[in-house]
């Protein structure tokens, strides 16, 4: 499967994958911003890119085109949820009629074709001929899907935001490596006369908190069978 995101007119792609704002981790952490935010900033983009590197997904809203192979079933699962529309589908470069298919779920990206997604695998032509797991990805998905983020335009409850506990996860994440910095190797700070400058390092490696796993499992890719 390739995964392409669409710089579209409607959907404009910004790279910005932070799930939360720094005015919810200070207002959790019961601090001022002033003289934290871009500390507790990059904090809070480090944690989206370990939520997102662990769920083994993305959350943005955006205008994607994805193109995959087929096992020839009537389902055919998305990779980014939630599905918001379908702009176009085709096989192997011709468009495919929308009234061929039918979206079965939005949250789970799921897209039905009672005539089946034509099977794009290859075969094994041995005493019995049976199909390989690999193929051609023939197939071609052009969609929209996926939340609107905390520090989006026109985040609010009626545009698809991003779920509480998603949102909560980067929180308690954030939250735990702030009060952890004085332990915590990728947090260094560096202490000139009276004053001091804390940076993260980005090559070495640690753990999500135990609470941010606990809310973000129901939330793991799965591949489909």
């Amino acid at each position: 499967m390739t995964f392409t995101i669409t710089n579209s007119t409607a959907i404009p792609y910004v790279e910005d994958n932070r799930l939360t704002t720094v005015d919810s981790v200070c207002q959790e952490l019961d601090i001022s911003s002033t003289g934290s935010s871009d500390f507790i900033n990059n904090l809070i983009k480090r944690a989206s890119f370990a939520i997102e590197k662990y769920v083994d997904r993305k959350f943005q809203k955006v205008d994607c085109t994805e193109t995959m192979q087929s096992r020839g079933r009537h389902t055919l699962l998305l990779g980014h949820r939630p599905l918001r529309s379908i702009v176009a589908i085709s096989f192997d470069g011709t468009t495919v009629a929308s009234t061929s298919y039918e979206i079965d779920s939005r949250e789970a990206g799921v897209l039905f074709r009672p005539a089946g997604w034509t099977s794009t695998l290859y075969q094994s032509n041995n005493i019995e001929p049976f199909q390989l797991e690999v193929g051609d990805r023939d197939w071609s998905i052009n969609y929209v899907a996926g939340y609107v983020l905390p520090n989006s335009t026109g985040y609010d409850s009626s545009t698809a935001q991003l779920p509480d506990d998603v949102e909560a996860a980067c929180i308690a994440t954030v939250k735990s490596w702030y009060l952890d910095r004085g332990h915590n190797p990728r947090i260094k700070t560096e202490e000139i006369g009276d004053a001091s400058e804390t940076s993260f390092d980005q090559n070495v490696q640690i753990s999500l908190p135990p609470i941010a796993i606990s809310l973000l499992s129901p939330w793991r890719s799965f591949d489909p069978l």
